[in-house]
């Protein structure tokens, strides 16, 4: 899973020569720390120690910073954001709590910046 231009998706479905000389961020696993919300979400991940083996954690991360970089991301919207990746250790419920312990304090951080979406 990789982000392309702002949205979640498998990178193992994209054909890099079809993105030849257009403009297209991509941000890999090794990149979400370069974003605030990011490194908010990695800090979550492991202070609710969300995943046991590590296999699926890329997949949930990268599927998870699109939402986190958008206007206005909800709790509600977790369990559909989460759609798509597995994990066979853990039952999600310490990785839906980490992603919302992050919209919470990300919420804070934008509430005492005067409602900008800034961090």
């Amino acid at each position: 899973m990789v982000v392309l231009n702002g949205e979640a998706v498998n990178a193992c479905l994209i054909r890099m020569w079809r993105l030849e000389g257009r403009h297209a961020e991509i941000v890999t696993l090794e990149g979400i720390s370069h974003y605030p919300e990011g490194r908010i979400l990695q800090e979550e991940m492991i202070t609710h120690t969300a995943f046991q083996c590590g296999y699926c954690a890329p997949g949930f991360m990268m599927a998870v910073l699109p939402f986190l970089l958008g206007d206005n991301p909800q709790i509600s919207d977790i369990p559909h954001v989460l759609t798509g990746n597995i994990c066979r250790c853990t039952g999600y419920r310490s990785i839906v709590h980490a992603v919302e312990r992050t919209v919470f304090r990300l919420e804070k951080s934008r509430m005492a910046d005067g409602g900008r979406n800034e961090n």
